[in-house]
């Protein structure tokens, strides 16, 4: 099993959902709650990593994304319909391990993990897409 480490921003993340604070994207701009939480290297911190935690943000928010298990799970199920069972393996293992990884090491409440998880197997969903279309495979 390949080790996967968390990146400063979903370090970050987690940091501020320990301590309680929320976060909304309005824009371009990021809104947290309650601000007597921040530290001054806290706001430093997310002011570094805004445009990563915005994408975050905006990634999660989506009507067809809200609830991001329910969404892979829909990939995963797409994938066994159309035949693909490397692919829909791929993703439930992927979903399984960032999920497991974000909770065990780095402490991340599951709700959260399971929106880096989202990202990793929409990712690894479109990668596969990509391969196989260049490849010449038959896509759905």
């Amino acid at each position: 099993m390949t080790t996967t480490t968390l990146n400063p921003t979903e370090i970050l993340l987690a940091e501020l959902r320990g301590r309680g604070i929320t976060l909304q994207a309005h824009g371009d701009k990021l809104r947290y709650r309650p601000r007597d939480q921040m530290t001054p290297d806290l706001i430093e911190r997310l002011k570094a990593h805004k445009d990563d935690v915005l994408a975050i943000l905006a990634a999660c928010s989506g009507t067809d994304q809200s609830n991001p298990r329910r969404y892979a799970a829909r990939l995963i199920r797409q994938a066994r319909q159309d035949g693909d069972r490397d692919r829909a393996v791929a993703m439930r293992d992927c979903w399984r391990e960032r999920v497991t990884i974000c909770t065990i090491d780095g402490g991340l409440p599951t709700v959260d993990a399971q929106r880096f998880a989202h990202e990793e197997v929409r990712a690894l969903n479109q990668l596969y897409l990509e391969y196989a279309q260049a490849m010449g495979y038959n896509t759905p």
